[in-house]
């Protein structure tokens, strides 16, 4: 005769379940985040290979900005004056695979970004060129070539890095994979992709990092 499982041992293996789904559940979102990094990252450094395409098609100059909030990848935005940059207008969408504006440039969103990717949303991605060392036309963007630390020249950037840039402080708002500590991935002109806590000091010589003019 099979012998059964007593109120008081059925309750023990609830609490003991519970107990483990507590430790597990914090390592398993951590896991999750740390994969959406990854593919965040992977995003990125393709979208670093498309800019040397470009560059390669375009006589060592980079692409031009059009505004403060400069992306060259990416999906028409909601917002009045980024409605008009549709898919093909967008420099580096078709060296990612992207030619018609009926299509939907998945990657431009954050996998980590918040409210549904209010961002990518509004601007149409969530991926930001470095202004510092683009212009308003073709003709007065910058060499490539002229950049002297490739390691340190910020290529593009999460949304959100660029407040923190400006603030020193994480926005909760924004589209960045660590709440606490606002960090986010960061291109290089070099074709590097760094997880760092981004704080405006890149105007320092020997600093980690920057995204000003000084080529």
């Amino acid at each position: 005769m099979k012998r059964k499982f007593t109120l008081l041992e059925l309750l023990v293996v609830i609490a003991i379940m519970g107990i483990l789904m507590t430790i597990l559940l914090p390592k398993l979102r951590q896991a999750r985040e740390t994969a959406r990094i990854a593919v965040c990252g992977s995003n990125m450094k393709q979208m670093n290979v498309a800019l040397s395409l470009y560059v390669k098609d375009n006589k060592g100059r980079v692409p031009p900005r059009w505004s403060s909030v400069c992306s060259w990848v990416g999906n028409p935005g909601t917002h009045n004056y980024y409605k008009k940059y549709t898919v093909s207008k967008k420099y580096l969408n078709k060296y990612l695979g992207y030619h018609n504006d009926t299509e939907n440039v998945a990657m431009a969103t954050c996998p980590s970004a918040n409210f549904g990717g209010v961002w990518s949303k509004t601007y149409g991605t969530d991926y930001y060129a470095n202004n510092g060392f683009s212009a308003n036309n073709l003709t007065s963007t910058a060499f490539m070539a002229k950049v002297k630390d490739p390691t340190r020249m910020i290529s593009l950037y999460e949304g959100g890095a660029w407040y923190q840039f400006l603030s020193k402080t994480p926005w909760s708002n924004l589209e960045h994979h660590d709440q606490k500590l606002g960090r986010y991935n960061i291109a290089f002109t070099d074709g590097h992709v760094s997880f760092m806590h981004s704080i405006l000091r890149g105007s320092k010589h020997g600093e980690s990092y920057t995204f000003n003019n000084e080529l």
